[in-house]
Formats: structure tokens, C-alpha cells, sequence
């Protein structure tokens, strides 16, 4: 049986530097971008973004969703 070979790309490293004394890091193309803070509803750590305009509570388990289908982590 042939084994097939994985012609996968190893994603790339990206560098996101915080801003010191802040709560800012900076993306890579130069963008700034600021931290959340985890918020405990219901005993559920959760985020609380701002998408498409409305504030969303999201917990801490589900921000892989929040990716496109095809940028989904993979477990190792």
C-alpha cells in the first residue's frame, strides 16, 4: 500500500508584540489591536467582541467558531 505524501504547508509563524503598560499588541501589516478581558457569566468565562455592530458573549470554548471554516485549529 502506498503511503501518501503530506504536501500540507506549515503555517506561518506570525509576530504579535505587545505594547508595554497597555493592553494593545501589534499585528503583523502594522495593525493595532486591543486585548479583551475575560468576563465570568453563569459560572462560563466568556469575551464580549463587538461583530457586525452588536456586543456577543462568547465563551472562552467557542472562539475556534468564530474562525472561517477553513481556518480551523487542528488538535496535535
Amino acid at each position: 500500500m502506498l503511503k501518501k505524501k503530506n504536501t500540507a504547508t506549515p503555517p506561518e509563524v506570525v509576530a504579535i508584540r505587545e505594547v508595554p503598560g497597555t493592553s494593545y499588541v501589534i499585528l503583523p501589516g502594522k495593525r493595532l489591536a486591543r486585548l479583551l478581558k475575560v468576563s465570568v457569566y453563569s459560572g462560563k468565562e466568556v469575551y464580549n467582541p463587538i461583530i457586525n455592530g452588536k456586543m456577543k458573549r462568547v465563551p472562552v470554548d467557542d472562539l475556534d467558531k468564530l474562525t472561517a471554516p477553513g481556518e480551523q485549529p487542528t488538535a496535535e
